[in-house]
């Protein structure tokens, strides 16, 4: 990224920015040209927000040198993410997952379960947390659901995918799916 500045720049208030910059571990000089001045930045830019770096005193423009989602770019990782689900190989070929918003009964779930196997789905998806924000609203079923839901996939042939809502419930998905390991490359975790 390189930030253009204002000629009349004062040292003090170039200093402090970079300064800021270092906090978000990136790193920058300074360049003098006829008309402005040039800050090359190098190290996690992307995580800057061009926007806001603009509406600083004395910043005249914010100019990206690298696409703001680096990880996720095909410049960076030009061969396709796959993921293997069971049989299904996830980024390999179309893949289409079919399910109900929410699993609301055993019956629910295996009749959708049928539909979506026989619409030539390749995995069953099904909300088993579901975050509301009123209490009175349904809230899924939770471990139930998610243990109805793996075992409408088992009837069926079908991997199962869910969300989960809160990261304190993926010991239940665990346990109750017997999760395979997957990495996504563009995970913080």
């Amino acid at each position: 990224m390189i930030l253009v500045l204002q000629k009349n720049t004062p040292e003090p208030a170039i200093r402090q920015l970079l300064a800021q910059l270092a906090l978000q571990n990136v790193k920058g000089g300074c360049v003098a040209g006829e008309t402005s001045l040039l800050l090359p930045l190098v190290g996690e830019t992307w995580r800057l927000d061009p926007a806001a770096l603009q509406a600083l005193p004395y910043v005249q423009e914010a100019r990206r040198l690298t696409p703001a989602y680096h990880l996720a770019a095909r410049s960076a990782h030009p061969e396709n993410t796959v993921v293997p689900v069971g049989d299904v190989r996830v980024g390999a070929d179309f893949c289409l997952i079919a399910g109900p918003c929410a699993v609301e009964s055993a019956h629910q779930i295996q009749t959708v379960a049928a539909a979506v196997k026989a619409a030539g789905a390749v995995m069953l998806r099904g909300g088993a947390f579901k975050p509301r924000t009123s209490p009175y609203t349904f809230q899924g079923l939770g471990e139930q659901g998610a243990a109805l839901l793996v075992q409408a996939g088992r009837d069926t042939g079908l991997p199962t995918v869910t969300e989960i809502t809160d990261p304190a419930q993926l010991d239940t998905m665990w346990t109750c799916c017997r999760w395979g390991r997957a990495i996504c490359r563009s995970s913080p975790c």
